[in-house]
């Protein structure tokens, strides 16, 4: 089992703790970086580190994304919340994007310092099974294809 200290040197150990578990460092420099991992379905989801002072931040952002606050669905976000109280680590919030866009991400801090592979591994790999699950239960994709098929009908009936 490797350990690394994210407080002696960040970049180093997200390196070192990726490369443990067999998944890419996609970019990284002093404060930040992103892993890359594959999930049980074959999709790729970006894991994203950020050091603060006394603290790691990791992040898995949701494929949600939400352009008004209307278009948040209730019911996901009630779910969430009473995720939260369930989850072994982490908890779900929502975020906005730098061009207003908001979504839903799961978030997870731990204390900067030593850390083992096995602690990181489980870590990434719980907070991706629930980002996974969120998503096949909530597929707000298909739903949206869905609506907007049906606008195309309702538009086709009605210039019959």
């Amino acid at each position: 089992m490797a350990t690394f200290d994210y407080a002696a040197d960040f970049e180093a150990a997200v390196k070192g703790l990726a490369e443990a578990n067999e998944w890419e460092v996609a970019e990284s420099d002093k404060e930040s970086a992103v892993i890359e991992c594959e999930t049980e379905d074959g999709d790729t989801l970006g894991v994203f580190i950020t050091r603060y002072d006394d603290f790691v931040e990791f992040t898995v952002p949701s494929a949600t994304v939400f352009e008004t606050e209307d278009e948040i669905p209730h019911e996901a976000s009630t779910y969430l919340l009473q995720r939260n109280a369930e989850l072994p680590l982490g908890f779900w919030c929502m975020e906005v994007s730098e061009d207003g866009d908001m979504f839903y991400s799961l978030m997870h801090n731990e204390m900067a310092g030593p850390m083992d592979d096995e602690t990181f591994a489980d870590i990434v790999t719980t907070m991706l099974d629930e980002c996974e699950e969120f998503e096949a239960q909530w597929d707000f994709g298909e739903e949206e294809d869905e609506e907007a098929g049906e606008d195309e009908e309702d538009e086709e009936e009605d210039e019959v």
